[in-house]
């Protein structure tokens, strides 16, 4: 059966194989804003507090390891506080998501924190990005 004003490959193949792909990626992406959302939205909760992460001095520690941080470490901390992705830091600042990653590393062991939702925290609370609302 031929399909009239189809790309050959499509003649002999059902138009869902096409799709399926196509609606899978689409289902994805789906689920990780739906999880990236609730993520950020339910971490930074802390103790039923209405303006979400309560805004804690710094210590004198964190403040030096505040200071100690070089300018790519703070551009990096600025934009995951901001939810954005490996990839996303990648790009913006002209790096390798695998280099964005090992800075991550170093950073978490720098400010004493174990995730991306440690890292935000301290970022909220050193003024470097606001709670999310």
């Amino acid at each position: 059966m031929a399909l009239h004003g189809l790309p050959h490959a499509w003649e002999n193949s059902s138009v869902f194989e096409y799709l399926s792909p196509l609606l899978l990626l689409l289902a994805g992406l789906a689920v990780q804003w739906s999880v990236r959302k609730r993520g950020l939205l339910s971490e930074s909760r802390i103790e039923g507090s209405d303006s979400g992460i309560q805004q804690k001095p710094l210590t004198e520690a964190e403040l030096q390891v505040l200071h100690d941080l070089t300018p790519r470490e703070r551009a990096i901390l600025s934009l995951l506080a901001l939810g954005k992705s490996n990839k996303e830091i990648a790009f913006e600042l002209g790096l390798r998501e695998q280099t964005v990653k090992n800075y991550l590393y170093a950073l978490y062991r720098k400010l004493g924190v174990q995730d991306r939702v440690g890292a935000t925290r301290f970022a909220i609370r050193a003024g470097m990005a606001s709670p999310a609302s």
